[in-house]
């Protein structure tokens, strides 16, 4: 008796097969980066060491968080979220890189905006710049939500010690608002460079500071495993990694909360960084 042979698959059959697949695997992807890429906070945690720290100062916690363009992928109930999660982790200072909102009918909503920004706490203050995207109507509602504005400035920061660390903040290097002219101010002091765009960096060849906080990347928004950012935005073209060590000074820079290009995150959770400060200083 012969054994009974099983037909075989024509190419055109294998074919619509690999092509249902592959529909159905571009589909779950996009579904995943709309829906479940942009949603929730990633905390992405850091611990510095250095001997330039002041004990006074050490166990000191620091989140930035930027970008969170309200109106994009981001609303009110975000902010709400952002707030209660950074009061979690109980920072002592905070610091905005900038770019509140995407869509202008936010500032209809100025006192809840003020309300939430408040809501959030630190022990030793809250800081900010502007970014490319900002108005003065940002800037208002930030300075009435306790904000204090760093325009190519710095502020000393002390706790219970004689000796503080250095807080700078710089205007958007897009708009060619920056000035480098206090960088020397601060010298022998722990130093924290704060801005919007990560390029600034170019600008700041001397590597001057201990830490450099930035932001504008969004991630790339879609972050491709082998490839990288599928955008790179304007103003962090060079520098767009979450962390570069360059002349052992560290780097971290923000993947933000909102999207500019798309309303996709692949590979990118919204994210705030949280920078916990160890001084190795020697009695």
């Amino acid at each position: 008796m012969e054994e009974e042979t099983k037909p075989k698959r024509s190419f055109k059959s294998v074919l619509i097969n690999i092509l249902i697949i592959l529909t159905l695997l571009i589909i779950s992807i996009f579904m995943y980066a709309k829906y479940i890429g942009t949603s929730g906070i990633n905390v992405k945690e850091y611990l510095v060491k250095s001997d330039k720290i002041p004990k006074s100062l050490s166990g000191s916690k620091i989140i930035y968080f930027s970008d969170l363009l309200l109106g994009s992928t981001t609303n009110l109930d975000t902010l709400k979220l952002i707030a209660k999660r950074i009061n979690e982790l109980n920072p002592d200072i905070v610091i905005f890189g900038g770019n509140l909102l995407s869509d202008l009918k936010y500032l209809d909503n100025k006192s809840d905006l003020v309300s939430e920004l408040k809501n959030i706490g630190a022990s030793l203050g809250k800081y900010f710049v502007l970014g490319d995207n900002d108005s003065e109507e940002v800037r208002d509602i930030l300075l009435e939500s306790d904000y204090i504005l760093l325009e190519n400035d710095y502020d000393l920061i002390y706790k219970d010690s004689t000796t503080p660390i250095c807080l700078m903040g710089f205007n958007s290097y897009n708009k060619s608002l920056y000035n480098l002219d206090k960088i020397n101010d601060c010298e022998g002091y722990y130093k924290i460079y704060f801005t919007h765009e990560s390029d600034l960096l170019y600008k700041i060849n001397d590597y001057s500071f201990d830490i450099f906080l930035a932001g504008n990347t969004l991630g790339g928004e879609i972050n491709i495993p082998f490839y990288g950012p599928f955008y790179k935005f304007s103003g962090s073209v060079k520098y767009y990694n979450g962390y570069y060590n360059l002349n052992d000074k560290e780097i971290f820079i923000s993947n933000g909360l909102g999207n500019k290009k798309t309303s996709l995150r692949f590979n990118n959770r919204p994210s705030i960084n949280f920078i916990r400060l160890k001084s190795t200083e020697q009695n």
